[in-house]
């Protein structure tokens, strides 16, 4: 493959994998278990904070095509 799709883990910076095996690999490391662990502590106001935002987008979508 010449220009393979590389996937991205949250748990560390500049944490990329290319396929099952690498993400097999990935996810038997401590890093990536304190991470799935601690995701609540971590991520989850961001997560919920961006499912706000894509619903309040929605939201103005539909009110400013009512209006014409």
């Amino acid at each position: 493959m010449r220009n393979p799709i590389q996937y991205e883990c949250r748990c560390r910076a500049g944490c990329t994998f290319t396929g099952n095996t690498g993400f097999k690999q990935h996810i038997k490391s401590k890093t990536h278990k304190d991470f799935i662990k601690n995701y609540k502590k971590y991520y989850s106001e961001i997560d919920k904070a961006n499912d706000t935002i894509k619903e309040l987008r929605v939201e103005n979508e539909f009110f400013n095509k009512k209006e014409y």
